[in-house]
């Protein structure tokens, strides 16, 4: 099923979107250098094909079976497998993996605690964890239906450290003309939103709501496609300064 929410290969012509997640696993890339690695949420493969080119293993998982198929069919390396299973209840060995990644996933869950707690299981003593979202102050979504939760600074600093003994939360800053993109896409968004004229959002868990949603993020996209600008990942860098003011958060945490 087609969501604004998961984004496929052929997103890569979608501006800051996908190269804001080609960005975070660039940079875990150069953290898995002979390690074994674990990428959750690998939707159709793109980043565990990133990075496996560093890593000694990779093994992509998602809940999603089709999007596994999709994967495997794609993406093909003798150090790299895909999985399908729940990112709460993997199934996997425990101390099992010397890095985990998981990007823009977080906060799909209604207990991210079950879910951070599965990492911290998976990892090996003194393995790390990558771990990003969205900077609910500034490229927070749209009443997103498919967010239970959403984290500012802080709050994901708590949330990392109630779980791991090392938890150092950086900021990913972009440039202004991606800056400029971000804003403009959700304005466009929130303006198809205000068609929900019968209120469907108070029911934000439910289908009515959530394919409105979808709707309304996918013909964000499909017109912003003539005045867009070419974001990349080389238009975003990493910094623990100002990371309040970040468009995304990404965190290092260490078992």
């Amino acid at each position: 099923m087609i969501t604004g929410e998961r984004l496929v290969l052929q997103d890569k012509e979608r501006g800051f979107e996908f190269a804001r997640h080609i960005f975070a696993y660039e940079f875990a890339a150069g953290l898995a250098k002979g390690l074994s690695v674990l990428d959750l949420g690998c939707s159709e493969g793109y980043g565990g094909a990133l990075l496996a080119g560093t890593a000694a293993s990779v093994t992509g998982l998602d809940r999603s079976a089709a999007a596994i198929a999709n994967a495997a069919a794609a993406h093909q390396a003798p150090n790299l497998r895909f999985v399908s299973a729940d990112a709460t209840a993997t199934g996997l060995p425990s101390s099992s993996f010397d890095l985990v990644c998981a990007f823009q996933i977080i906060e799909h869950f209604s207990d991210p605690a079950a879910f951070l707690a599965e990492i911290e299981r998976l990892l090996k003593p003194g393995g790390r964890a990558v771990i990003s979202t969205l900077n609910r102050e500034i490229s927070g979504s749209v009443f997103n239906p498919y967010h239970p939760v959403e984290y500012d600074r802080a709050g994901f600093e708590r949330a990392l450290r109630a779980v791991f003994g090392r938890a150092e939360v950086l900021g990913v800053f972009a440039d202004e003309g991606t800056m400029k993109e971000m804003r403009a896409f959700k304005a466009r968004a929130a303006a198809m939103l205000k068609l929900d004229v019968f209120g469907l959002r108070r029911l934000a868990g439910l289908y009515p709501f959530r394919r409105l949603y979808d709707l309304a993020v996918i013909l964000a996209r499909l017109s912003s496609r003539g005045s867009r600008v070419r974001a990349h990942p080389h238009t975003f860098n990493i910094s623990a300064d100002g990371a309040e003011k970040a468009m995304d958060l990404i965190a290092v945490c260490v078992k």
